[in-house]
């Protein structure tokens, strides 16, 4: 029963950051990228600061940990969140969002790097179907045009 939930929750998760990637471009067209990005920060801060009460660290919080954590919230969460506003205005939702499919392609391969884990071809197909998925969602234009033919050998 667990797994099912899980994997409902996991579906949801995937159905609200699509729903949310929409409903940002529509509602708010015209807001600068760093003004969504400060709001949306403020906004997690506002949610997950309370909840900090219940996990106060017991043992003194070394540098490495302190630095980390800022690398991350700077780097991989605002920083990101300014690209992310700005493509989603240029761009749209779908574009802009279908960089999450490149996710579980790192994973394998910082999992084969860093963790000597093995490739599966069932791995390998999964990575074909989402590097196709990607090339489907650019809107690259395969031409069979030949220009470099004369026009009565094609």
């Amino acid at each position: 029963m667990q797994t099912v939930f899980s994997a409902l929750l996991s579906i949801l998760a995937a159905f609200s950051y699509g729903c949310g990637g929409v409903y940002a471009k529509k509602a708010f067209t015209g807001v600068s990228s760093l003004s969504l990005s400060i709001g949306q920060q403020l906004g997690a801060a506002f949610v997950l600061i309370p909840l900090t009460v219940f996990y106060i660290p017991t043992k003194p919080v070394s540098p490495v940990v302190v630095y980390s954590v800022l690398g991350l919230a700077v780097f991989c969460t605002a920083i990101a969140y300014l690209f992310y506003f700005y493509l989603l205005a240029n761009v749209g939702p779908t574009k802009t969002l279908s960089v999450t499919f490149l996710v579980p392609v790192f994973g394998v391969i910082w999992g084969m790097i860093f963790l000597h884990e093995k490739i599966t071809i069932g791995m390998i197909g999964g990575l074909m179907i989402i590097l196709t998925s990607i090339f489907l969602l650019s809107d690259v234009k395969i031409s069979l045009n030949y220009p470099h033919l004369p026009a009565n050998d094609r």
